[in-house]
């Protein structure tokens, strides 16, 4: 059977770009990792759509970005619904960087680039009217109407998170990522983890406290998402569907990934606590067969199916024996900590410090292609 099924990796820069190519990543994916939600600058967007043009090999080879979510959000309410100033503004914004991202990665290496589109904090009819926004916004550009629009939903597991949110180890990883807000009656004071110097550099004008209170996770309910796992997964793909996106995928909030909170229940993720067995153990959120239901729903409904969520290489062996799984998104798994020539380790093992290694890459492709090569 033939297949076009392709790896998405995330890179932040020209070399992370030829190492993704080298493996066999066939979706080069603009991100910065050094930012929870992904923002990356256009100017790296088109480094790195240079450096895969210069790269390209026999297969073809799709670029994509993303809009990330703060630039759609005004404001968040207590429930973290998403706040507008006047009625369609949010859309607005994200049409406007739809078009921004569009001509940054260019024409020059595929024709048919990704758009990503984060939905966070927003319910359904808004997703719906910034989904079909964007779609109708690129179809009628003259350059990028051939560009494909794909929103990326969060799911989650609330009761693991609580039980993960309190460890150090997490606590420090989301204080680096900025993803906390100062408030005097914070839980977490920052005294407790940096100097007074770097506090004073994090401190927004106007506050004094260096008390903050970590970004929680909020119930898919209070979106419109209701209903068990699957009904959720159908209601997502329903209204990208329904608002003329072209495929869409499934993730987990930063939150969820720096608590290796990930998307696949698999036996081997209890015994996933890293080389030194010093990180907490992965904890999966959905069953394969749910995996599979949600990509043959995907089909059914006319769009494609990418997955990500922290997918390890042993998540990919499973989650590609999928015959409707079109795409699955990797960063972590693909990438190592950094060395330089004589062996000495330059960078930290987590997620702002370690770099993309094509032979890690190589490890995540589908298997007809690893085959083929």
């Amino acid at each position: 059977m033939k297949r076009n099924r392709k790896l998405l990796v995330s890179v932040f820069n020209a070399q992370e770009s030829r190492e993704a190519v080298i493996g066999g990543g066939r979706i080069i994916d603009a991100e910065d990792p050094r930012s929870a939600l992904g923002n990356i600058s256009p100017r790296n967007i088109m480094e790195i759509s240079d450096a895969t043009l210069h790269y390209k090999t026999d297969d073809l080879v799709q670029l994509s970005t993303n809009i990330g979510e703060d630039q759609l959000l005004f404001d968040r309410a207590q429930d973290g619904l998403a706040i507008q100033k006047f009625p369609h503004e949010i859309a607005g914004k994200a049409a406007q960087a739809s078009l921004g991202v569009a001509s940054s990665m260019g024409l020059k290496v595929h024709p048919v680039n990704i758009i990503k589109i984060g939905v966070d904090g927003m319910n359904i009819e808004l997703i719906r009217e910034v989904i079909r926004e964007i779609a109708l916004t690129i179809d009628r550009s003259d350059y990028f109407n051939h560009c494909q629009a794909v929103p990326v939903f969060f799911i989650q597991d609330l009761k693991e998170w609580k039980k993960r949110r309190n460890d150090e180890s997490v606590i420090r990883q989301l204080l680096d990522l900025g993803e906390f807000f100062f408030a005097e009656n914070g839980a977490i004071d920052l005294k407790d983890y940096y100097s007074d110097v770097e506090i004073g550099e994090m401190l927004p004008a106007g506050v004094t406290t260096s008390k903050v209170t970590l970004n929680e996770l909020f119930p898919l309910a209070n979106f419109g998402f209701t209903g068990d796992k699957r009904e959720v997964l159908k209601k997502m793909i329903d209204v990208s569907a329904d608002a003329g996106a072209h495929g869409i995928m499934v993730d987990t909030r930063i939150q969820s990934k720096v608590a290796r909170i990930c998307f696949l229940d698999h036996p081997r993720n209890a015994g996933d606590v890293g080389e030194k067995k010093d990180k907490l153990p992965r904890h999966g959120i959905m069953s394969i067969e749910d995996a599979e239901f949600y990509c043959k729903y995907c089909h059914y409904r006319g769009i494609e199916s990418y997955i990500a969520g922290s997918v390890q290489h042993y998540h990919a062996e499973e989650l590609w024996k999928i015959e409707d799984l079109d795409s699955i998104a990797v960063r972590g798994a693909a990438s190592g900590v950094v060395l330089d020539p004589t062996g000495k380790e330059t960078g930290g093992d987590n997620r702002r410090d370690r770099r993309i290694v094509r032979h890690l890459v190589e490890r995540l492709i589908p298997p007809e292609q690893r085959e083929r090569d």
